[in-house]
């Protein structure tokens, strides 16, 4: 009980504005998350391409400051930044497993709808036991936002799946 305690206190801690991003990562982290394990791939990039571009932005008159607030290009990269940790913490403390594709997904459709379209990445690495390992990823001008490994640059990333989305 005491660690649900110690979360509602930390997401009465955030300003309004951060509050408001949190609720959309949830939703969005819960919504791909569900449309992964039901439909094929491809269907739900193309779900994640209209539903990042659908629905009134963030900018539309209601960005508050802070998150939101319009921005300049460094300081774009810096409200991505904030977004995709917030983004991290929701897979970390919603119920279930969460891992990278949903989180670069959902944090595709928030940043998107933020104004700032990430570049999305899918890429697999080979490790030294010949194993392939999967890994999802977010950049914004060349810097990772979200999904950074120690060795990402040991994953190539298919290009494919960065034209679903555009």
């Amino acid at each position: 009980m005491v660690p649900m305690v110690g979360k509602i206190n930390a997401l009465l801690d955030l300003r309004p504005s951060e509050r408001l991003v949190v609720y959309q990562c949830c939703y969005w982290l819960m919504r791909v998350r569900r449309r992964l394990r039901q439909q094929p791939f491809q269907r739900v990039l193309e779900q994640v391409k209209r539903w990042a571009g659908s629905g009134r932005r963030v900018g539309d008159g209601t960005r508050a400051a802070g998150i939101g607030a319009q921005a300049s290009e460094p300081d774009a990269a810096a409200e991505l930044r904030s977004i995709c940790g917030l983004m991290e913490r929701c897979a970390r403390n919603l119920p279930g497993r969460y891992s990278c594709l949903p989180q670069a997904l959902a944090g595709y459709i928030v940043c998107t709808r933020h104004g700032h379209p990430p570049e999305l990445r899918v890429g697999v690495a080979r490790s030294p036991q010949a194993e392939l390992h999967a890994h999802a990823w977010l950049e914004f001008n060349g810097e990772v936002v979200l999904g950074y490994l120690p060795d990402l640059q040991n994953y190539r990333a298919f290009e494919q799946a960065e034209r679903l989305v555009q």
